[in-house]
């Protein structure tokens, strides 16, 4: 395996609930989103489902799906869900997602695009499931670096949020935005995008 590969597993998960079980954007990213009651909410690394039950209460119409690559994750995000109707949860990664093209309206990456293990793919992927029109919310904690940042081709993985932007473009993605805020203190990058596909 490439050294730049994560090796994201029950382990790596149990550290980060234990870590992060209170992390600040867990809930306070719908402020960004600007959600639409019959949106369809793809979480990428929904991990315990928390981010999706914030959304759940404003999709009076729509419904959410949130993946997460590890079993530990998506056991506890079906344990929070057992009784909730709109909502779906499934084991899988950002490079292999198992929806079916154009048919979700909101892709969320909280905190989660840097740990993708080949962030071009994922993008492709997150393309392919948006419907025209469909937004891309990423938001990463802010370490500082440079405003901007160019992703060197021979490398797969993110080291900076400062390198989405000119790889979200690449892709296809417009109306790109960059916001830098704070939650409980800590810093993030808020950067959005829309994708306008081109049809026959």
């Amino acid at each position: 395996m490439p050294a730049n590969k994560p090796i994201w597993d029950d382990a790596h998960a149990q550290d980060y609930i234990a870590r992060h079980s209170q992390h600040p954007m867990a809930r306070a990213w719908v402020k960004y989103a600007e959600l639409a009651a019959d949106d369809v909410v793809l979480d990428i690394g929904c991990g315990d489902g928390t981010a999706l039950e914030v959304a759940l209460p404003r999709l009076t119409t729509g419904h959410a799906i949130g993946i997460d690559p590890t079993a530990l994750m998506i056991a506890r995000a079906r344990d929070r869900f057992r009784d909730r109707a709109g909502v779906d949860v499934q084991q899988a990664a950002a490079e292999r997602i198992p929806v079916a093209t154009g048919a979700v309206s909101l892709v969320l990456a909280n905190c989660a695009a840097t740990h993708f293990a080949d962030i071009r793919l994922g993008l492709r992927e997150i393309y392919r499931v948006l419907r025209d029109g469909g937004r891309l919310l990423c938001i990463e904690e802010d370490f500082g670096g440079p405003a901007t940042g160019n992703l060197p081709p021979d490398q797969d993985m993110l080291t900076s949020a400062a390198q989405l932007p000119e790889l979200m473009t690449r892709m296809g993605f417009v109306r790109m935005t960059t916001q830098h805020v704070r939650e409980m203190g800590t810093p993030f990058t808020v950067i959005r995008g829309a994708i306008k596909k081109i049809t026959p």
